[in-house]
């Protein structure tokens, strides 16, 4: 962009949501052609789950799609028999993003979709925020103008993940629970039953993070291996 289409954009804050709404759509457009060319007639599941950064008019885009499927509010059946329900909701957040919710709110959103699921002995769980004061959502504490938190010259590290998501895996006790959010805090955290894990993210230094999971129809989850590429 020029400096003068950057000063009028400055001066126009609805220009500047229609600007990134603009590129929002010309980049998912890119990646569900992407899919199509790659997985049609395949067989394979590609699933897109919005998070909470994800403004609400993806839906349609991502519902629009042949071969992407949008789990949001649905159980999906994974190959084994495994159903997986999916919670783009985040609790809240210093960057007032489109999904979020307060504590009960979120718990509330969580017990719905549960509540489709006959058993969650074997089921899924696809939660964006991962479970609080775990090894999975730790993050630097910010103050209100966004900047670190200070002790002794090193930031304050602590948990803020959702309180909600813990809860409800401690009672549920899915199989596995798969979130992101906290995009440093990669691992795995273990409540009860449930494996836990966030495969965390640098996408802006170009690096795609990810977790290979083996499921095992009569054994459940295997083994995993966190990846990167």
């Amino acid at each position: 962009m020029t400096p003068d289409e950057i000063a009028a954009l400055k001066q126009n804050p609805a220009g500047v949501d229609e600007l990134f709404r603009k590129l929002i759509n010309e980049t998912m457009s890119r990646w569900l052609d992407l899919a199509e060319d790659r997985l049609a007639g395949t067989g394979i599941q590609c699933i897109f789950a919005p998070g909470n950064d994800d403004p609400f008019f993806i839906d349609d885009l991502l519902r629009s799609s042949a071969s992407v499927i949008d789990p949001d509010e649905q159980v999906i059946e994974l190959p084994g028999g495994f159903p997986m329900i999916s919670v783009g909701y985040s609790n809240r957040t210093p960057w007032d993003s489109p999904r979020e919710l307060d504590e009960a709110d979120l718990a509330g959103v969580i017990d719905r979709e549960a509540g489709k699921l006959a058993d969650t002995g074997k089921a899924i769980f696809n939660l964006h925020v991962p479970p609080k004061d775990t090894p999975i959502d730790q993050a630097m504490a910010l103050d209100k103008e966004f900047r670190p938190k200070m002790s002794g010259g090193s930031p304050i590290i602590t948990g803020v993940g959702s309180s909600a998501v813990r809860e409800a895996i401690a009672r549920y006790q899915p199989m596995l629970s798969l979130h992101g959010h906290i995009h440093e805090s990669r691992g795995e955290a273990r409540i009860g039953r449930t494996l836990a894990l966030n495969p965390g993210s640098e996408y802006s230094e170009g690096v795609l993070r990810g977790v290979i999971i083996n499921l095992s129809a009569k054994k459940g989850v295997r083994g995993y291996q966190l990846v990167a590429g």
